[in-house]
């Protein structure tokens, strides 16, 4: 496709992190990679992919609870300024389910998570992710 086209080809599909978007690019010979769902809850993935892909010496880790968590709180807190309470809890309950996936207890967190109506209830949730994974100390992604 690329020798096709005269215009910039993206890949896209099934890239995860750096792994998977290095073979797209070796494997296609596409110029650039779109992150779809994986960006989901995991903001830090474009970081990763282009530590990796620029072959930088020092990995980046994944965050811990307190980061994920703590982003979690931001990215919602801007949707409130955004959208108002009311409407933005209604959506953020999707992006908390992203937020708490591989953490310890999460089925129970993200059933609560469907039910949130105020800033408050979020951060009545967050205080009990932090306290059921206190002894975990990074998410397994």
């Amino acid at each position: 496709v690329k020798e096709a086209v005269s215009v910039p080809v993206i890949g896209n599909g099934d890239v995860t992190g750096p792994v998977a978007a290095a073979h797209m690019l070796e494997q296609t010979g596409c110029d650039a990679v779109m992150i779809g769902r994986s960006a989901m809850g995991n903001p830090w993935i474009f970081q990763q992919i282009n530590a990796a892909l620029q072959e930088q010496v020092e990995i980046v880790p994944p965050p811990d609870i307190c980061q994920r968590l703590t982003v979690m709180l931001q990215h919602i807190k801007k949707m409130i300024a955004y959208k108002g309470e009311h409407r933005a809890m209604h959506e953020a309950r999707k992006h908390v389910s992203w937020y708490l996936h591989g953490l310890r207890g999460a089925a129970e967190f993200r059933r609560r998570a469907g039910s949130l109506e105020t800033f408050h209830d979020l951060e009545k949730l967050t205080q009990d992710v932090l306290e059921e994974n206190q002894t975990q100390k990074i998410i397994e992604m």
